[in-house]
């Protein structure tokens, strides 16, 4: 069994980040490292007690089977957050990750589907070998000089808004609509970690969206 773990400036911060949804439905620990001096802790420190020590916001995440007992179930037996995509949906939202790819390939490092998300529809993660934003933002408060690093966005296949943009995506890749829910995908990713690269985009993005939808109602 591996010790997973989170680092983050505040405990307020890390309990509502969403790299979390995965584990918390599978009822698994996660030990939050909230101190500055946590981040140099575990660059040194990769396991303890002969367990494994796992960022769950670095890297791919690969979470031990649980038995159905133990966890919450559909009606078919299967844990909540195991469910499958349908074959057809996953060559939809196949389909969206590689335009995302190609879209965003001047900002992203890599765009793929997540293993961690059962409820948000997108997340940043680092590379395995790359260094964590909590990280990053204390060495820019020290003055120290960061080399710039792109992320990992991580798309929910499951999610509502991922499958209705992977379908306008397949009807219609050059429309504006899929232009600016691809924005919209990404800022929600950065938002999720506190951050806003764009706020007006955003608040445009949004306001497009709702409009749309209370004149569909």
């Amino acid at each position: 069994k591996d010790i997973y773990y989170l680092t983050g400036s505040s405990r307020a911060q890390v309990e509502h980040s969403p790299h979390l949804e995965a584990l918390r439905a599978r009822g698994l620990d996660v030990l939050f490292l909230t101190d500055a001096v946590d981040e140099w802790v575990v660059q040194g420190l990769t396991e303890y007690g002969g367990k494994k020590l796992v960022p769950v916001h670095k890297g791919e995440l690969e979470l031990p089977d649980i038995k159905a007992a133990q966890a919450d179930k559909t009606e078919g037996g299967e844990a909540k957050d195991d469910a499958k995509p349908s074959a057809d949906d996953e060559v939809l939202v196949g389909g969206l990750v590689a335009h995302l790819r190609v879209r965003y390939q001047d900002s992203l490092k890599e765009v793929r589907t997540s293993q961690r998300l059962t409820e948000s529809p997108s997340c940043l993660v680092a590379g395995a070998d790359d260094m964590g934003r909590n990280l990053e933002q204390i060495l820019r408060r020290a003055n120290r000089k960061v080399q710039e690093q792109k992320p990992i966005l991580e798309v929910n296949p499951k999610s509502p808004f991922v499958l209705e943009l992977a379908r306008r995506y397949k009807d219609a890749p050059l429309s504006d609509e899929v232009n600016h829910s691809c924005d919209l995908l990404v800022e929600l990713a950065y938002l999720s970690q506190g951050l806003v690269r764009k706020p007006g985009q955003l608040i445009a993005d949004l306001s497009r969206v709702l409009t749309r939808d209370l004149q569909r109602a």
